[in-house]
């Protein structure tokens, strides 16, 4: 039993988990971070010229109503 709940070894598995999380943290989690913020930047740019485009194709058709009138 003295392996279950020796002090060292209960030290050991924190330091481990405390490395284990910034390695993760520094190689997973910023740049995941970095590539999502970048598409949601990337999708937000086409949803603003999908609406430009909207509005342009909308004036198009009040010209070309107001032509056949």
């Amino acid at each position: 039993m003295e392996g279950l709940f020796n002090p060292v070894s209960i030290l050991l598995h924190v330091i481990n988990a405390v490395i284990l999380f910034l390695v993760v943290s520094k190689f997973i989690y910023k740049p995941v971070r970095k590539f999502m913020k970048a598409r949601e930047d990337k999708v937000a740019q086409q949803l603003n010229e999908a609406k430009i485009a909207h509005e342009e194709v909308g004036e198009a058709l009040q010209k070309r109503d107001e032509a056949l009138r």
